[in-house]
């Protein structure tokens, strides 16, 4: 009996994947891994290149100044998907 080809179903960072068909064989996948990381003088160029891709308006110098205020850490953070930054978190 054929199986059918698994087809990739599209899920939300974070979320686990349903396989689109039933398989007897059984594989292991590592789990992601998500983290949070402080903004930085050292990573700041990061955050530069996000907001270009991800948003379309450029921000000043002043906005990038103040992130890294440090009364701002808990506020303001870059979000990596497995080692890879994603996105960033911020709420002031």
């Amino acid at each position: 009996m054929a199986t059918a080809a698994a087809m990739p179903i599209p899920t939300p960072a974070g979320a686990t994947a349903i396989p689109a068909t039933i398989s007897s064989r059984k594989t292991a996948r590592p789990a992601a891994r998500i983290s949070l990381a402080s903004l930085t003088p050292n990573n700041l160029g990061t955050l530069r290149k996000l907001n270009s891709v991800l948003f379309p308006i450029r921000y000043s110098e002043k906005f990038y100044k103040e992130v890294l205020e440090p009364e701002l850490d808990e506020f303001c953070k870059l979000i990596y998907y497995n080692d890879v930054p994603v996105g960033r978190m911020q709420s002031y």
